[in-house]
């Protein structure tokens, strides 16, 4: 628990918002503190909000489910550590489908309990403790910077597959992409130190962990300096630094995709090729957007109280081309049959933030696509009669309530 920040009275924040004293304090109260002076951080429940003008008061399902919060009354301080969690889950996070089985756990329990795992990068664990749900990723990231520094300095494939032997597929691609030191262009070489980068953090800590935030700032400092020499030292060879470079200096070890980007950029470094042609493409798009429809479709269905067997039994007529039944098992467990207009407004913030999630837009009408892979799934099931938003439609009175 950060000991300096804590929750603030619940009259204080407003639907769709939560905010912590932050242990500061002012002589002269203004809009950013209490009528004391004590200094407030503020920020949405709806990840990626900006100021609240991009979805609270334009987006319909967002003000019936605030409007939802607003008739429970003052809620307890574990509802609202639930709420904030909710808000800062991305589906683009490397803990799915863990981080979402967490919160339906608490949603069934009413807390979030000891630990909580990194779920997303917006605001995650605000004044609790969070743990990783990537355990050892650091001691990853360490083998990866050494394999790819022996390379740099000439050393054969062998000594980090003798002393790495699990990495053996590894090192063995890696130095056949990369082919003969001797053989690297000079902007080859800068590109191989440019992807180094970032490891001077990720082996030592990973984002998703608890780690405080000012421990980071040197680490920064010194990423942003190496980077900076490295992009000159490649402008005055005439070219031009690869800002697609993903992870450049932010620091970001959280994405689902992480080491395959590591991989696939040591493979275009090495042969100035983009696709790596014996690996599949599009499976952890896949997986995430099967994924998350199977969640959406379940909670849809929770919320409008449709037993889940005879949801099965409806799924067993339909051809989507894979089967959500484990989603929604999981889900439907997880939540368990006791309803309360908390644990209902709860559910529908989940859904929300799993259907809608910013992280996934492709398209500026976002109400008709989950992600890149999940619009063609929602269109083929729509055709079948199969919808993620019927409680929704419902609610908005744009389709009969059939409870």
């Amino acid at each position: 628990m950060n000991k300096e920040k804590r929750l603030v009275p619940y009259e204080l924040t407003e639907p769709g918002w939560e905010a912590l004293y932050t242990g500061e304090k002012r002589e002269t109260p203004d809009d950013t503190t209490d009528a004391q002076g004590n200094v407030l951080e503020k920020w949405s429940t709806w990840a990626f909000v900006d100021g609240g003008k991009d979805w609270n008061d334009s987006d319909d399902e967002i003000v019936y489910i605030n409007t939802m919060q607003e008739k429970l009354g003052e809620l307890n301080d574990n509802t609202r550590q639930i709420r904030a969690h909710i808000g800062s889950f991305v589906p683009c996070d490397n803990g799915v489908p863990v981080t979402v089985d967490e919160l339906l756990t608490a949603i069934g329990s009413g807390k979030l309990v000891g630990q909580s795992f990194h779920n997303g990068c917006w605001l995650p664990n605000a004044w609790w403790q969070s743990k990783t749900s990537q355990p050892g990723q650091p001691a990853v990231m360490a083998v990866i910077q050494t394999i790819l520094q022996r390379y740099l300095d000439g050393k054969p494939k062998q000594d980090s597959i003798q002393e790495f032997p699990y990495a053996r597929q590894f090192v063995t691609r890696t130095y056949e992409w990369l082919g003969a030191r001797s053989e690297l262009t000079d902007l080859q070489v800068l590109l191989l130190r440019r992807l180094l980068v970032p490891f001077v953090l990720w082996s030592r800590m990973s984002i998703g962990a608890q780690v405080d935030w000012s421990e980071k700032a040197p680490i920064f400092e010194e990423i942003e300096h190496q980077g900076a020499e490295i992009d000159a030292e490649i402008e005055k060879l005439g070219e031009v630094p690869p800002k697609e470079m993903p992870h450049k200096y932010e620091g970001c070890d959280c994405h689902h995709n992480t080491f395959r980007y590591i991989e696939g950029w040591i493979y275009r470094i090495g042969t100035g090729e983009s696709d790596i042609p014996t690996r599949k493409k599009g499976t952890e798009r896949e997986r995430i957007g099967r994924l998350s429809f199977g969640y959406s479709l379940a909670l849809d269905k929770w919320l409008l109280g449709v037993p889940m067997r005879f949801l099965l039994l409806d799924l067993g007529h339909v051809d989507l081309g894979f089967d959500p039944k484990n989603e929604i098992l999981r889900t439907n467990a997880y939540l368990g049959e006791d309803r309360t207009p908390v644990k209902e407004w709860l559910v529908a913030c989940l859904w929300y933030s799993i259907t809608y999630n910013p992280m996934l837009f492709i398209e500026p009408d976002y109400k008709v696509a989950l992600g890149r892979s999940q619009k063609g799934l929602i269109d083929q099931a729509d055709a079948a009669g199969i919808s993620v938003r019927e409680w929704a439609d419902s609610a908005l009175g744009k389709r009969p309530d059939y409870r």
